[in-house]
């Protein structure tokens, strides 16, 4: 298709590919904003209607699947635009988005989409940058290879500058007490033998959002009452439940697991 032509190309040594938008997962556990701004929405889907080019929102591929980690408002106004769309030769294509891949763990693709709008899009509200530092601590990104903290200035750097390094350390202080005083006395710590803790590695969260969100789908279900919306929704449970027993990655699954 002539669209999806227009959609491929590079950005930042990778290469940009459409995909389509239903293959995106836009899980809201990513995101560090406390809401997607309504406006800055129609903004841009305004600006695309009129042929304006955007750059590529970014996906992480976690286990074979698509995570939005970066361009929730790109997303969500090509999402609007093939929402209002009627005509069907004017939405040809508006279910594909041009987007680049890579793939990655859980852990860094969160913190990816953590610090993902700190080099643009919207101004970061002081709630959201503490939000991102949170995440920075407790992946434990503030040590280095040798297990000891890095220095403040050093965190700030990493963290793209979302604070001052003093403001940094008043952070640690008062959230990070045992890190703050590690920070202040670490030849004492090492000469001690005090060994750093080991990298804590949090646990996904993603069964617990798939749960979360099929009980929110069985209890919007009992609305419906359309026999071929239901039919419908039928099919989309039969996808889903093949995507479960791993046909859609090729993992092998037991039946008796099921």
């Amino acid at each position: 298709m002539e669209h999806q032509t227009e959609l491929r190309g590079t950005a930042g040594g990778l290469e940009v590919h459409p995909v389509a938008v239903a293959a995106i997962t836009a899980d809201a556990s990513f995101q560090v904003r406390a809401k997607i701004d309504g406006g800055k929405v129609h903004e841009y889907a305004t600006a695309m209607r009129v042929g304006a080019v955007f750059p590529p929102v970014r996906l992480a591929r976690i286990n074979g699947a698509l995570f939005l980690i970066d361009g929730w408002h790109r997303l969500a106004a090509q999402e609007r635009r093939a929402f209002l769309t009627k005509d069907r030769e004017e939405g040809r294509g508006l279910e594909f988005i041009a987007a680049t891949i890579e793939d990655m763990s859980e852990k860094d693709a969160r913190f990816a989409a953590a610090t993902a709008n700190l080099k643009h899009g919207l101004p970061m509200k002081p709630r959201e940058r503490r939000k991102v530092f949170a995440l920075y601590m407790r992946q434990q990104r503030y040590r280095n290879a040798m297990g000891q903290p890095k220095s403040t200035r050093k965190i700030a750097e990493e963290l793209g500058g979302i604070a001052a390094h003093t403001t940094i350390w008043t952070w640690i202080k008062r959230g990070y007490p045992r890190v703050a005083e590690q920070m202040k006395n670490p030849e004492t710590q090492r000469r001690a033998g005090v060994e750093p803790p080991r990298p804590f590695v949090p646990p996904s969260l993603f069964p617990k959002d798939a749960r979360g969100h099929l009980e929110a789908a069985r209890k919007a279900v009992r609305g419906v009452v359309d026999p071929e919306e239901r039919r419908a929704i039928l099919e989309e449970v039969r996808q889903l439940d093949a995507e479960l027993r791993g046909e859609w990655t090729g993992i092998e699954v037991e039946p008796e697991d099921f």
